[in-house]
């Protein structure tokens, strides 16, 4: 499933884990190396979960750095 534009990403991490499912946000652009600052929200133990958090974020986005 596609998310739209600056949404967020919800990708698996590698490996056995507990929480395989990491949310994170891009919160800004290192203008050096032109590359994304990101965050992370959390990790989740289905994509399903991931999913609900990064669409509760959106709904209301709180600070994370």
């Amino acid at each position: 499933m596609k998310l739209p534009n600056g949404y967020g990403s919800v990708y698996k991490l590698s490996g056995k884990r507990r929480n395989p499912w990491a949310v994170c946000v891009t919160i800004g652009y290192d203008r050096e190396t032109r590359n994304q600052q990101r965050k992370i929200i959390g990790y989740y133990p289905n994509r399903l979960d991931a999913l609900n958090a990064l669409s509760d974020y959106n709904k209301n986005p709180y600070d994370i750095k």
